[in-house]
């Protein structure tokens, strides 16, 4: 399995989940990133590696440590990301939104695990909850639709 969200470059849409492609002669038919997949590749779980244990101590920090801690996170994101897909062949690389939308599942991802930076932004439990789950609901359909229009 790829690290990172595979497209058939081909194909008007992005593969739904389920859906197999036809691969280049002489290759076999391989399944496609579909909706679950693509969630789980969305944030890198070396970026959930590194985020997660420095939270408890960042967090005494106060904004700027969260805001740095934010910073890094993201960089190694995009970075990671980006190192992994030059690995993928040039015809099945993620398009160039899905960089952007992996930064904003990061974001949401950080500030729903991260109490003292919640606060920060005056999310209690529910904001944050209702935050997590549409990011989680509506970032694959996102995804879909610019794949579509090819953005």
């Amino acid at each position: 399995m790829s690290r990172v969200i595979t497209f058939e470059r081909g194909t008007a849409t992005p593969p739904k989940f389920g859906v197999k492609v036809a691969a280049k002669a002489g290759d076999v038919t391989k399944p496609v990133d579909g909706y679950l997949d693509r969630l789980i590749k969305y944030i890198p779980g070396e970026a959930i590696a590194f985020y997660t244990p420095i939270v408890a101590g960042a967090s005494q920090a106060g904004w700027k440590g969260q805001a740095v801690l934010i910073a890094v996170g993201l960089i190694g994101d995009f970075l990671y990301l980006s190192y992994h897909a030059r690995r993928v062949p040039v015809e099945k690389r993620p398009l160039p939104h899905y960089y952007v939308l992996s930064l904003i599942a990061f974001i949401v991802w950080a500030i729903s695990i991260n109490s003292a930076l919640a606060t920060s932004l005056n999310l209690d439990q529910f904001w944050k909850g209702l935050l997590l789950a549409g990011t989680v609901f509506l970032l694959p359909a996102l995804d879909d639709e610019l794949a579509a229009r090819r953005l």
